[in-house]
């Protein structure tokens, strides 16, 4: 998207979070930023760049993600300027994700310049906010939800409504529930105390009963069996991940 675009979705986005004149601002430059300044896939020690620059219009989630923790985390914090500089950077790849390319981006500009003659409808950065949950999983399927457009009325809605709610998910202050902790507890004491002695104890007895009948280096059998008993327990992960969505551990 041209840099107006994405500095017009930041603004509605901006109203609708209801933030301060100077956050605003802040998220608007941010928002257009990864234009001046691609972000790359590493960074070494001192801050310098390197690695693979990343596509604006097919970048890994995974990329985005990584700065919308970094949000998440400066909100906790109660860093909010430093939030708002990484969630406006992580919003122009979802935003830029919305624009077709068609083959050899042989549609990109003519896609940009439509979008960029049309205004972004405020209802739908209300809508996107109203909607959002304060979860990395919602915040996932939001990007999952991210996808080329031809249509740019379409594109630009869709861009406008999922930066809303990623933002929205991503700044919330809304604690979870007692009961919605006391699982997050429970889940943790049983990962602990059940799932972590039975991951180490099959092992143990496979390993064992190898040396017992004589077939000793059956034991590395133990391995996967420990790895896929950790894994297996995917609710623990699944929870473990929303408790640091609030900065908790189980």
């Amino acid at each position: 998207m041209k840099w107006t675009s994405h500095a017009e979705i930041s603004s509605c986005v901006a109203c609708a979070l209801g933030l301060s004149d100077d956050l605003q601002r802040l998220l608007v430059e941010a928002s257009v930023d990864p234009d001046r300044n691609p972000l790359h896939m590493k960074e070494n020690e001192q801050g310098g760049r390197q690695g693979v620059r990343i596509r604006h219009h097919s970048p890994p989630r995974s990329e985005i993600m990584k700065l919308l923790w970094k949000a998440r985390i400066a909100q906790l914090h109660g860093r909010e300027e430093d939030a708002v500089w990484c969630l406006g950077r992580a919003l122009h790849y979802v935003q830029d994700v919305h624009v077709r390319t068609g083959p050899y981006m042989i549609s990109h500009d003519q896609a940009e310049s439509d979008i960029g003659r049309l205004r972004a409808d405020p209802s739908n950065a209300v809508a996107g906010a109203e909607a959002a949950a304060a979860s990395p999983h919602y915040v996932r399927a939001c990007m999952a939800r991210a996808k080329p457009i031809r249509d740019p009325r379409l594109a630009l809605d869709s861009a406008t409504l999922l930066s809303s709610a990623i933002a929205s998910a991503t700044l919330s202050n809304r604690s979870p529930s007692p009961s919605t902790r006391d699982r997050w507890k429970r889940e943790g004491r049983r990962h602990r105390f059940v799932v972590l002695p039975l991951a180490i104890g099959l092992p143990v007895v496979l390993a064992f009963g190898a040396f017992v009948v004589g077939v000793p280096h059956y034991s590395v059998l133990g391995i996967p069996v420990f790895l896929a008993a950790i894994c297996s327990d995917s609710q623990y992960y699944y929870d473990r991940e929303e408790a640091r969505w609030f900065g908790m551990s189980l």
